[in-house]
């Protein structure tokens, strides 16, 4: 679960070959926003409309996509149909979120899915933030709100939002949960070399802080920022490059 704009979901499917041990894509389904433009991102992750898009979108890793999905420019593509589970699968489901609240309703499409997925052994990677500061940049506004707050204002509100989701998050990656056998990771945002000023390394200690507190065997903390502030590779648009 990481951050994206017009992208909303990716999800691919890979077959092991009983012979050879290669593996080869048996279905892929890329989701883009359609109800958004391309050049215009101002409101385009408010509350209300991620309330509104994002469920419908993830249930497509419920369910798969739909017979009918319209693709092409802005839509996306798709190839195959979902199917159904068996040992020899990985499915890796990239679910595009910038906020804390865009959380609850990817694990809630893990933990309805069909087509025999629910047996799967799943983990989940989520790290959230970069949007939070994008914002109070005023250089995005995908939610125009947040840049309205002082840095407290948004440090606070980023904390509390955290604090929301985590219950949702433990459960998720409990012994009673979808990744009762894998386990989870939330990590921190990464770290680029013009990262400068105290947003950045104030909204990396909340998570930081927060994951020493709540941190479990299943449910681990994983410290991009301090791994990424050593590599001498330089970002492109603020992304780290591998």
């Amino acid at each position: 679960i990481i951050d994206g704009v017009f992208n909303l979901l990716i999800d691919i499917v890979f077959e092991i070959d009983e012979d050879t041990g290669k593996a080869h894509v048996v279905y892929k389904n890329v989701l883009r926003d359609e109800g958004s433009s391309s050049t215009q991102r101002k409101g385009v992750h408010s509350v209300q409309r991620d309330m509104e898009v994002l469920p419908k979108a993830f249930k497509q890793a419920s369910t798969g996509r739909p017979l009918d999905r319209p693709t092409g420019p802005g839509k996306g593509m798709f190839w195959q149909q979902l199917p159904d589970y068996s040992r020899r699968h990985i499915r890796i489901t990239n679910f595009m979120a910038e906020y804390w609240d865009n959380v609850a309703p990817a694990l809630q499409s893990v933990e309805n899915a069909e087509a025999g997925w629910k047996a799967a052994e799943t983990t989940m990677i989520t790290s959230i933030g970069l949007w939070y500061i994008n914002n109070y940049h005023k250089t995005t506004n995908t939610r125009p709100e947040l840049g309205k707050d002082t840095l407290d204002q948004l440090i606070g509100r980023y904390q509390k939002d955290m604090l929301v989701a985590m219950p949702g998050i433990k459960k998720f990656c409990s012994e009673d949960g979808p990744a009762a056998a894998r386990g989870c990771v939330v990590a921190s945002i990464d770290h680029c070399p013009l990262m400068h000023g105290a947003i950045w390394s104030r909204v990396y200690d909340v998570v930081k802080n927060e994951m020493l507190k709540q941190a479990t065997p299943l449910m681990r903390f994983v410290d991009i920022w301090t791994l990424t502030i050593q590599m001498p590779e330089f970002c492109l648009g603020g992304h780290q490059s591998p």
